[in-house]
């Protein structure tokens, strides 16, 4: 699909005609609806499956409502096809100038991923499909003229090109997309500097890319006001590298509108008849249009004036049309932004709370410990002192004791005392009683 999208489709065709068989398996089904989408779209070819990848995409939306109890591989693997199922719907929405539903399901795809992975995330092809993503909102943003998230979308995406190109070509592209918004906001030295780092990230310069640079840098330098003699001889330059009578022809266009701005009206004239002529691009034909409109007008050509204004008047209400459209995905694109930033909010305040649990835990552990070893020896005291206590009560009762027993020994040595005295004196009466007995 990368490296021969032509050969990836022609065997995708084989196996939807019936050559090679596609499995039962509703995931598989679905899968390769998607595949066939992402082939016809990288081989330019109108998106021929819509109905059928629409469903695949509600199939990967439906089991992404019900996650493994661990979100493994295969529910990351499940996310990557949601998103890059609603990228492609956005892309067939895109094909057919539906820009407020196309712009819905590329940031629809945007959040998916930003959900479900995490930054480190985002490498190799996810990456990759990050700046498909950004790239393609960029390109909607600046086709409705809002430059501000056209550059807010190409920065993002030069991010995860830088990270993982999607071609070789795929870092200067970015860049010099970079520097057209610039150009467009009248920011002459950055638009200068976006496209100088084009040219220094151009592998080769015999491709398309090259070539709309140089243009890009001459149109700039004429804007600065450089020598037109000079500006022209650049262009006619670039003009003379392309490879086929198209992409002159498209190259006529910023000739003639040069010319046009430098009021060389009947040089102007010859470039842009002929896009007005030979161009199928709508666009490039009302740009012709209303110059030679103005052209006409003031050469009294009345004719040919109303001609390319008969023209232009067919396109007034798709424009009035388009500047609601672009009203609206600009309110689209700033409530993402609102949303995003809300959900980086939620996250840092996550991970505010985890880092915060992370130092109040092992310090809570420790006032946990602190506390039981002050109680221990809290305890150990106050076990001592009890002991203490009762050591001296124990020393305080033997002493009672000891004093009590004292007390009755010396009640008892007095009484002993006592009965020894009245046991004399007992004794002394009886012999002094015999002794008058012997005397009568």
């Amino acid at each position: 699909m990368q490296q021969r999208p032509d050969s990836a489709l022609a065997l995708l065709l084989d196996c939807r005609d019936g050559v090679h068989t596609v499995s039962t398996d509703p995931t598989d089904r679905h899968y390769y609806q998607l595949l066939l989408s992402e082939a016809l779209y990288k081989n330019d070819s109108a998106q021929a499956n819509r109905k059928e990848l629409q469903q695949a995409m509600a199939y990967f939306d439906s089991i992404m409502q019900v996650p493994e109890l661990v979100e493994g591989p295969s529910f990351k693997r499940n996310a990557f096809l949601s998103a890059r199922a609603h990228y492609m719907n956005g892309v067939g929405y895109y094909e057919i100038d539906t820009i407020v539903q196309a712009c819905a399901e590329y940031l629809k795809a945007l959040e998916t991923m930003e959900e479900h992975f995490e930054e480190k995330e985002l490498v190799g092809k996810k990456a990759q499909f990050m700046t498909y993503i950004y790239n393609r909102l960029g390109d909607m943003f600046y086709g409705q003229l809002l430059v501000e998230p056209a550059i807010s979308c190409y920065k993002k995406a030069l991010v995860f090109c830088m990270r993982e190109p999607t071609s070789i070509y795929g870092v200067s592209v970015v860049l010099y997309n970079l520097g057209i918004q610039f150009d467009i906001a009248g920011q002459k030295d950055s638009a200068d500097f976006y496209y100088n780092k084009a040219l220094n990230y151009m592998p080769n310069f015999n491709n398309i890319h090259y070539r709309d640079i140089r243009m890009s840098k001459a149109l700039l330098a004429y804007n600065k006001g450089l020598y037109m003699d000079s500006i022209m001889e650049e262009l006619e330059y670039v003009v003379s590298l392309a490879p086929n009578n198209d992409e002159k022809i498209t190259r006529f266009l910023t000739l003639g509108n040069v010319l046009f701005e430098d009021k060389q009206y009947d040089s102007s004239c010859f470039y842009l008849e002929t896009v007005f002529e030979q161009q199928e691009d709508i666009q490039s034909k009302i740009l012709a249009a209303e110059n030679l409109s103005v052209i006409y007008q003031m050469k009294g050509d009345s004719v040919k004036a109303q001609k390319y204004a008969s023209f232009l008047a067919g396109f007034t209400m798709s424009e009035i049309e388009k500047k609601t459209e672009v009203s609206k995905v600009n309110e689209m694109f700033k409530e993402h932004l609102a949303q995003k930033q809300e959900r980086q909010a939620e996250l840092k305040r996550e991970k505010a709370v985890k880092k915060a649990l992370w130092i109040i835990i092992p310090i809570a552990a420790v006032v946990v410990l602190v506390v039981f070893i002050v109680a221990k020896h809290r305890n150990k005291k106050q076990l001592k002192e009890q002991q203490a206590e009762a050591d001296r009560m124990l020393g305080e009762t033997e002493r009672q004791h000891k004093e009590e027993l004292e007390a009755e020994r010396q009640t008892h040595r007095m009484e002993q005392a006592a009965m020894s005295g009245r046991l004399k004196r007992s004794n002394q009466e009886l012999r002094e009683l015999k002794e008058q007995i012997k005397n009568l």
